[in-house]
């Protein structure tokens, strides 16, 4: 069914403001900016090492801010991915229908711990293999965080109907821990109870001290940490996106 995570949805406050923080400071490279049929709304794709996010803007007034939802592209036709979701009892948000900006065609379900995603039907493939990123080295996951109880579903239909490899179950202090790939895209399934439960994104760069220094010249908190052998800076970007970067020396 799931032919690749194609994009991870954020919608942006001061939309200019957030495009000039994931192009210059995180280094990201715009690959397509479009618009809605209707000239309304304003899509950007940003590929940050080989992950894409989709800059959305937002209306004056709206505060539903921050990261929205994962896509994913289907390798089958758009109304059969739905039925077959529809027999797991997923519930759709957007039923199948021409995507806004008139490319391919989009549904939008809720997965059982409460994250959106979305489905895509289209030929074209916006990524660009082995774009040089000049800040990150790869963008390493996308972290839902779910309760207990939404877990093992969870974790069951990420390996059933989406098709993912799943890796082990971690427990760390926090909860249980567990990645799920496809391909080169990760989603990491925890514990937690951010609300909604797409909460971070992680990526992976030479030197979290660098980092550091790069976010702070933009105003923005960050904290460091050592875990194991890792170092890690979380920080909180713009629109409240939480950000990690783990330092992969190279």
């Amino acid at each position: 069914m799931i032919k690749e995570l194609n994009h991870i949805g954020i919608r942006a406050g001061d939309f200019e403001k957030t495009l000039d923080f994931y192009q210059q400071t995180l280094g990201g490279t715009i690959i397509r900016d479009s618009r809605s049929l209707d000239g309304k709304s304003r899509f950007v794709y940003i590929q940050l090492g080989d992950g894409v996010i989709e800059l959305l803007s937002s209306k004056p007034g709206e505060t539903n801010l921050g990261l929205q939802h994962v896509a994913f592209l289907v390798n089958m036709d758009l109304n059969q991915a739905y039925e077959a979701l529809l027999a797991q009892g997923l519930v759709f948000t957007v039923q199948p229908r021409l995507a806004g900006s008139g490319n391919g065609y989009l549904a939008f379900f809720r997965e059982p711990g409460g994250a959106v995603f979305e489905l895509i039907q289209r030929e074209e493939n916006i990524r660009i293999p082995d774009l040089k990123n000049d800040v990150l080295l790869a963008f390493a996951s996308s972290t839902i965080e779910v309760s207990p109880d939404a877990f093992e579903p969870c974790a069951a239909f990420y390996r059933g109907p989406m098709g993912f490899s799943a890796g082990p179950v971690n427990e760390t202090v926090r909860g249980r821990v567990q990645h799920f790939r496809h391909g080169r895209d990760t989603i990491e399934l925890a514990e937690g109870t951010a609300n909604p439960p797409l909460t971070r994104l992680t990526f992976q760069v030479a030197s979290c001290s660098a980092m550091r220094d790069r976010l702070l010249e933009q105003g923005l908190s960050c904290d460091m940490s050592q875990a194991s052998a890792e170092r890690i800076l979380d920080a909180v970007g713009p629109d409240g996106v939480l950000l990690r970067f783990v330092e992969t020396p190279v």
